[in-house]
This record gives C-alpha cells, sequence and structure tokens, in this order.
C-alpha cells in the first residue's frame, strides 16, 4: 500500500504545482486553460490510485486529453502573439517536466510491482507522456515561436527538454 500512498501523494504535488502556475497565468487564457487541465488529469490519476489503494471498483475515464490540449495550443498559437505569464516560465515549465518524468518512471515501477492494475497503470502511464509531451509543446512554443508547425499532432524532434 505504501506505493499507492506515495504515488497519491506525487499526483497531489504535481497538481498543485500546475494550480499554483495556472494562477499566475490568468491574463493568457490558453495557458492558463492549458494547465488547468494538467491539473484536472493529476487529479483524476490522484483518484484512480485512491481506489487502488483501497482495492475498490475503479473506471477508467477515458476522455480525449490530448485532443483537448492540441486544440487548446493551436487556438493559443493563433490568438496570442506573446506566450508568457511571468518572467521564469519556461524554467518553471521545465521544472513540470522534470517531475513528470520522474513519476513517469516511479508508475512504470508501479506497473511492474503490482500487475493487477496493468489496465489503468498503463491508461497513466499513457496520460503521463501526454503530459510531457503538452509541457514540451508549451517550452517549443514559447521559445520557438515562429517556427511553430501547426499540425494535428505535435512534432518536438528538434530539442530534448
Amino acid at each position: 500500500m505504501k506505493m499507492f500512498e506515495r504515488a497519491m501523494e506525487l499526483k497531489k504535488t504535481t497538481e498543485q504545482y500546475y494550480r499554483n502556475l495556472s494562477n499566475r497565468c490568468v491574463d493568457f487564457a490558453g495557458v492558463h486553460n492549458i494547465l488547468n487541465m494538467l491539473a484536472n488529469d493529476e487529479m483524476k490519476h490522484f483518484n484512480l490510485f485512491h481506489g487502488m489503494k483501497n482495492n475498490a471498483d475503479i473506471t477508467i475515464n477515458d476522455e480525449d486529453f490530448l485532443n483537448k490540449i492540441q486544440t487548446e495550443i493551436s487556438s493559443l498559437k493563433e490568438k496570442e502573439k506573446s506566450f508568457s505569464c511571468f518572467i521564469d516560465q519556461i524554467e518553471l515549465y521545465k521544472e513540470a517536466l522534470d517531475l513528470e518524468k520522474k513519476h513517469l518512471n516511479f508508475y512504470k515501477e508501479l506497473l511492474q510491482n503490482k500487475p493487477a492494475y496493468k489496465k489503468i497503470l498503463n491508461k497513466i502511464i499513457e496520460d503521463e507522456n501526454s503530459h510531457i509531451n503538452t509541457l514540451s509543446n508549451l517550452i517549443e512554443l514559447i521559445i520557438h515561436p515562429e517556427s511553430w508547425v501547426e499540425q494535428a499532432e505535435f512534432n518536438t524532434n528538434e530539442e530534448e527538454y
């Protein structure tokens, strides 16, 4: 049970991190919305881990997180010329990206130790990869807005953040 408690703690911390970032971006609706979507996804995962910890019946809500994020980023690109919410925005996104990568490794380890929850943990891992891609795309959008190519899929092959 300790692993589920640790996972819940990670989710709560990350959710709060995104909420704090979001609160600093209220004047930039697109970025504010994206950060809130990330925070909401973290809470969804928190609830899944809570259910696993308590051996509850768990239902995976398979909403289309990635399409919502892609739509928001496309809209952001069309509407806003500047994507800066505050001075250290890029560093904070990079810190969030590092957190997501560390958490992803923890969830992969949890998957190895809790094979009974394979379907749920694979979904969480998939979602974490979406969070990593979203943060990478936000960083790319801020650093290189003039070279951003709008597509159905985002491509961040140029650099790894």
